[in-house]
């Protein structure tokens, strides 16, 4: 009988932790911009909250927001680039509406924290010399392992974008508009971040 009455209380207890998860992971998030191509270059993460500047390879803790960010670096004597950089709805966000119900939920989306930016973003400003592009690889090795990371339904084939020491870049563009950047070294291949022509 004594298990029955802690039943109510304990399962009580969990909905309220997790309901409450996604708020304690905090309305900030780290995140990490790389120029592969163009060290130390300048760049300013902006959206309608604000804006956070950062040398690459840099690391900056920014605001969670629904609302894309706009990553622009530079580098004095090269033309900057700007890229856009989506959100994404963290799971933790879900498991609140199933285990803390709609208003913890409401708060998460109101305040950002049901919100990601990728934690690693590359922009492909180009720095380098006539010489250096000439003598760069000019296709990846990883060509098989990216293929496997990437639906051909929606998304074209993976080519070879940049390299970096042993890592290698490649990009895909989807058929609504984004760009995905996936990153390989020692055989392994991930996905970096999913952006679009800001």
């Amino acid at each position: 009988m004594k298990h029955e009455y802690l039943t109510l209380p304990l399962l009580t207890l969990i909905s309220q932790i997790y309901g409450c998860a996604s708020i304690v992971s905090g309305q900030n998030q780290v995140v990490t911009v790389f120029t592969p191509n163009c060290s130390e270059a300048k760049c300013e993460l902006e959206y309608d909250d604000g804006s956070y500047l950062v040398t690459t390879p840099g690391t900056v803790s920014v605001n969670r927001e629904y609302d894309p960010m706009t990553v622009s670096c530079e580098k004095e004597g090269y033309d900057p680039v700007a890229i856009s950089v989506e959100s994404f709805t963290k799971d933790m966000a879900y498991g609140n509406i199933l285990f803390g119900g709609g208003i913890g939920a409401g708060v998460d989306m109101a305040t950002g924290a049901a919100y990601d930016y990728p934690s690693e973003i590359i922009n492909p400003l180009d720095c380098r010399t006539k010489e250096e592009i000439a003598t760069a690889l000019k296709s990846g090795n990883y060509d098989y392992e990216v293929l496997k990371l990437v639906d051909l339904n929606l998304c074209d084939a993976p080519v070879f974008a940049m390299s970096e020491g042993t890592e290698e870049i490649y990009k895909s563009k989807c058929k609504d508009g984004t760009v995905g950047v996936i990153s390989c070294s020692n055989s392994e291949c991930h996905l970096i971040n999913v952006s679009a022509p800001a």
